[in-house]
């Protein structure tokens, strides 16, 4: 199978290794199971955080293998906090596994049903940050074509203003370039745009499906049933669901279930009058002042200290990152997933709590956070969602001697307790990031083994980053 490296790890996560090695995986009852495979919940090791593991039978999917290979491809693409994310893969004979996030909480759908439908001040929750997913997707190029109730995963079981929403299942996902047109009929029908069934659409058919969401969750029910209907595109409001919507949600769900050349765009619906009259206050929360320290620290080392802070980020729980996770959902106001040098500057300009931090750094300062000190004359890079995890954790609680030991392993591919100049330059890390390691860290040896991999890590960069 492939080994394009993740862009949010920026390392190759296929693990050549035993899944057993790094996991305890709960061989009891398992999560979920479909026609080619298991989903069990699993443990990291060296952190105890939690994972779920989806193992396909190699065998069932022979002839659907290359579908499965893209689906990969894709969500090794994807970095978003509204978005499942894929943290490895490893392989046997019969098996693939892929470790993903756990989201404990089931499907958006099943919330529905079990609460009949939602308020409206729920609903804009929930779709705003799905709205935040599907901005990024587009964004980067990518059209889900499956977006429906069943595919938002909850990643906890609390109430929707305190839980997180992912989207996920990119088995009908696809790149797209600007203006091309999709020509294959796939999704499911109930959420199918127009277009789709006439097989020449582009990444608005996402849209589409939105408005599809928005109408189940606050009726419980979609507005379509069969092609005709689709097709004849008229919106009912007469159940007795309806009878306290407001005339702004209607209006909305009349700009996203419209023709194509109409309808809005996901950054467009973000900014709807819908949402800010219905989302409820939120208390955005307080940057550290340490915070804009860390941020600069992380873009000052090079690419294999950042690669392997990026990996201990990925095997940390759910406690060790909430508070960069909230902290980055804030800080990106226009949802795309990534945090720019204007928003920044925004939130220390806004919040008088931050006045004396604002003080500290003006824009030149600002914009030194931004730049990647690997390629000096290079534009202003923004944070992605895991660079800013992996800048931003508690490293004097989190960088163990166990936790180090597994980002070795990760970057071991060929699993002898050596990482040599071969493996350095052999893809497991998008080039050009080896050539800074060898001016620096590692240009004394041929070889890096694993104690001084360990001591690397937890000297070089906890002390420095702490």
């Amino acid at each position: 199978m492939g080994v394009s490296p993740s862009s949010a790890l920026q390392i190759v996560i296929n693990n050549p290794g035993v899944l057993d090695q790094v996991y305890k995986v709960d061989q009891a009852k398992p999560l979920g199971q479909g026609s080619f495979g298991i989903v069990r919940k699993a443990k990291v090791k060296s952190t105890g955080a939690v994972r779920a593991v989806k193992s396909i039978s190699k065998q069932l999917m022979k002839e659907k293998m290359n579908i499965l290979m893209k689906e990969i491809e894709i969500m090794k693409a994807v970095d978003h906090p509204n978005s499942i994310m894929l943290y490895e893969i490893f392989e046997d004979e019969r098996n693939l596994y892929l470790v993903m996030e756990l989201c404990a909480g089931g499907c958006l759908h099943q919330r529905v049903r079990s609460s009949g439908h939602l308020r409206e001040a729920d609903a804009a929750v929930a779709m705003r940050q799905i709205f935040r997913a599907v901005f990024y997707l587009h964004r980067s190029h990518i059209c889900h074509r499956d977006l429906k109730a069943e595919n938002i995963l909850l990643s906890t079981s609390a109430s929707l203003a305190k839980t997180l929403l992912k989207v996920s299942d990119f088995g009908l996902s696809c790149t797209f370039r600007p203006k091309q047109y999709l020509l294959q009929r796939v999704g499911t029908l109930t959420h199918m745009s127009p277009e789709v069934l006439e097989k020449k659409y582009n990444q608005s058919c996402d849209i589409w499906a939105c408005g599809i969401i928005l109408y189940f969750l606050l009726s419980s029910d979609v507005p379509f049933q069969d092609e005709a209907q689709i097709l004849r595109g008229r919106v009912s409001y007469s159940s007795k669901a309806w009878w306290d919507a407001s005339q702004d949600v209607v209006a909305f769900l009349g700009r996203l279930l419209v023709k194509a050349a109409r309808r809005q765009s996901a950054e467009q619906a973000l900014q709807d009058q819908w949402f800010e009259k219905c989302l409820p206050a939120t208390v955005e929360p307080v940057l550290r002042f340490t915070l804009l320290d860390d941020l600069r620290t992380y873009r000052e080392l090079n690419k294999f200290k950042r690669a392997a802070l990026s990996t201990v980020a990925s095997m940390l729980d759910e406690a060790h990152i909430s508070e960069s996770r909230d902290i980055f959902a804030s800080l990106d106001t226009d949802g795309d997933g990534l945090l720019s040098v204007a928003e920044l500057e925004e939130r220390l300009r806004k919040i008088s709590l931050d006045k004396a931090m604002h003080r500290a750094y003006g824009r030149r300062e600002i914009e030194r956070i931004f730049q990647d000190m690997d390629d000096v004359g290079a534009p202003l890079k923004d944070f992605s969602y895991t660079e800013f995890l992996a800048a931003t954790f508690n490293r004097a609680e989190c960088l163990t001697e166990a936790v180090c030991r597994e980002v070795f392993n990760a970057l071991d591919k060929t699993q002898d307790g050596i990482i040599d100049f071969k493996e350095l330059v052999s893809g497991n890390m998008p080039a050009p990031w080896w050539e800074p390691v060898l001016e620096t860290d590692v240009a004394v040896a041929v070889v890096v083994v694993v104690l001084v991999f360990v001591v690397l890590l937890l000297v070089m960069i906890c002390c420095r980053c702490c």
